[in-house]
């Protein structure tokens, strides 16, 4: 395996972060173009990742090639009086170069910001993943991850189309 560094990310990574980022958004994208913008210019989510880096917990895999991945995760806590109420890490995005998947480095990312949840006091890590990510899906339950839900969606017609109609 390449010599690889797991560190946390800070602002001079957001410009990879923002190419990173826009992979993901493009295989998004490909799938869903209903829901997910066009990639345009590198910078369009800049204060989105900038955000995770300065607000939230942002990890970074290095190599002499630069950063080739990262994870973001958020410390939250549900406030419901029908729910136990405890902190928990909200995973945001995880992504590894394309040409570095399948190497554990998407795996190390996570054990990163789990030891990171764990310092926040965090009882547990969530995430939602697209049900077309297979390869991430695989990812989650080897890291001992359970589907707890299922968000549905069902698109509507909306007022405009029906006049069209």
């Amino acid at each position: 395996m390449p010599n690889i560094h797991y560190r946390p990310a800070t602002m001079t990574d957001l410009h990879a972060i923002c190419y990173l980022g826009n992979e993901v958004n493009r295989l998004h994208q490909q799938v869903w173009p209903n829901l997910f913008a066009e990639v345009s210019e590198l910078e369009r989510d800049a204060a989105h990742w900038r955000y995770a880096i300065g607000n939230a917990g942002c990890f970074v895999a290095s190599n002499e090639d630069g950063v080739i991945g990262f994870v973001t995760g958020q410390i939250c806590r549900d406030e419901s009086p029908m729910l136990v109420n405890f902190n928990f890490c909200r995973i945001g995005t995880i992504c590894v170069a394309t040409a570095y998947r399948g190497l554990g480095i998407g795996k190390q990312l996570m054990l990163n910001i789990e030891r990171w949840a764990q310092a926040e006091n965090a009882s547990e890590v969530r995430l939602n993943v697209f049900s077309f990510n297979q390869a991430a899906i695989q990812l989650y339950q080897e890291l001992g991850f359970d589907i707890r839900s299922m968000a549905m969606a069902k698109p509507l017609t909306t007022s405009a189309e029906l006049a069209i109609q």
